[in-house]
């Protein structure tokens, strides 16, 4: 417990100890905004500064949760993109090194289609209390909604089975892409296209490109995201409540809230990522979802599931290549697989596939679900490399058709009440 508090010091304190610039924006705004005027939300008065498209300055850009006193509403009102490691080929040496430091007790708002995305090279400090915690949700004035905005991602260049073949190789986000309008689209036809894709990831090895898999994405603490999930365009790819892309470990992730995704609660795309005390309710989608590769840790998860949900774990390695490597070997330890009714309609709560690993200890799944425990063993999608000796004391009342189980036994799983405290304990 000690190193993990000295560790969560040292992130804070690289974002409050960067260079301090602003936008150049509306003073009422901190500088960082766009003064909108005053708006009734969520039972207050707040002024609205909406945040501009792009944020890539070197430096520290701080929005607070106040400015002289007066509540402020940060208002995604389009994809919000921070620093410029999206672009083709940036580096850790080439990208912005953008800080967007968001204090606690701050509420930031999402217009529809709209995201906040941590580019490669750029970082986010969105660090909130137990009594104050950092609030993403809608402009709607309420936390009852689903899919009404888009979602947080964050990106670094951590490994991806998907583009780790050579020097060069970038993933892109599918969910994503950079619409160009008016004269930029004149201009952007005439090269040949008017989207531009975020890339992420780009690590190969320690030889090829050195430490390109431990650059921190910053801190997430005592945060809420809710209501995300929104297609960004009109498409079927939906956001998820918090997708990390190529994250590492050096990033710390700790006491998230992730309600009422449209789609998956929380998305994992290759790296190393570390998780720890994660509240999952009310998931339209997977609660957890890995792939690429992800081999990072997921510690004491409570995981909601709602009618009609997908499942609880959709674990993938890599859907072209089953085999592909660095191979999907996450771990979990103390979960809790919860059920909104009595007798849940809903996916699996593991699904294994596309050639992925992992290792499971301490889950307890909900004993309302008397259902298969795996997604179809039999079906040529559900292959994994996932053994018996990868699951530990698991407590169920499933049926386990995988024969990877051998026998319910007692866990603690995580149920501990949620920081959040506008949080129900129910789904809407």
């Amino acid at each position: 417990m000690k190193l993990r508090l000295l560790a969560a010091a040292a992130v804070s304190l690289t974002a409050s100890s960067a260079w301090a610039v602003d936008l150049g924006l509306d003073a009422k705004c901190n500088a960082n905004g766009i003064h909108r005027g005053s708006v009734s939300w969520n039972g207050s008065t707040y002024r609205r500064c909406d945040l501009p498209a792009d944020i890539a300055v070197a430096g520290t850009v701080t929005l607070p949760a106040t400015v002289s006193g007066t509540k402020i509403l940060w208002t995604l009102p389009s994809v919000v993109t921070v620093g410029d490691g999206y672009k083709a080929g940036k580096t850790p040496e080439t990208a912005v090194p953008t800080v967007l430091e968001i204090q606690a007790g701050a509420q930031v708002a999402g217009a529809p289609r709209s995201a906040l995305v941590i580019s490669r090279g750029a970082q986010l400090f969105a660090i909130g209390s137990d009594v104050a915690p950092v609030v993403f949700s809608s402009l709607d004035g309420n936390t009852t909604g689903t899919g009404e905005w888009g979602g947080v991602i964050l990106s670094s260049w951590d490994s991806s089975n998907a583009c780790n073949s050579s020097v060069g190789a970038e993933c892109v986000m599918p969910e994503l892409r950079r619409h160009r309008f008016g004269k930029q689209a004149d201009e952007a036809a005439v090269a040949g296209g008017y989207k531009q894709p975020y890339y992420f990831g780009g690590y190969i090895d320690e030889v090829s490109t050195a430490s390109w898999d431990n650059v921190s994405s910053g801190s997430l603490e005592y945060v809420v995201i809710a209501e995300a999930g929104a297609s960004q365009s009109h498409h079927s790819d939906h956001l998820s409540g918090l997708a990390l892309y190529g994250v590492s470990r050096e990033t710390y992730l700790a006491e998230v809230h992730i309600h009422n995704s449209k789609d998956d609660a929380l998305r994992l795309v290759g790296g190393d990522a570390n998780l720890e005390r994660v509240w999952l309710t009310c998931a339209g989608g997977d609660s957890i979802d890995w792939d690429q590769g992800f081999q990072g840790d997921l510690s004491f998860v409570y995981a909601l599931q709602k009618n009609g949900s997908s499942n609880a774990f959709e674990l993938s390695n890599n859907a072209s290549n089953f085999a592909a490597t660095p191979v999907s070997n996450g771990s979990v330890f103390g979960v809790t697989v919860a059920y909104a009714n009595a007798a849940p309609s809903v996916g699996v709560p593991f699904r294994l596939q596309q050639g992925t690993d992992g290792n499971f200890t301490d889950v307890v799944v909900g004993g309302e679900y008397t259902g298969a425990c795996f997604g179809n063993p039999a079906h040529a999608q559900n292959q994994s490399v996932v053994a018996p000796s990868d699951f530990n004391a698991i407590q169920y009342a499933c049926t386990d058709n995988a024969g990877l189980l051998s026998g319910s036994s007692l866990a603690f799983g995580f149920s501990e009440p949620t920081f959040w405290a506008g949080y129900t304990g129910r789904c809407n």
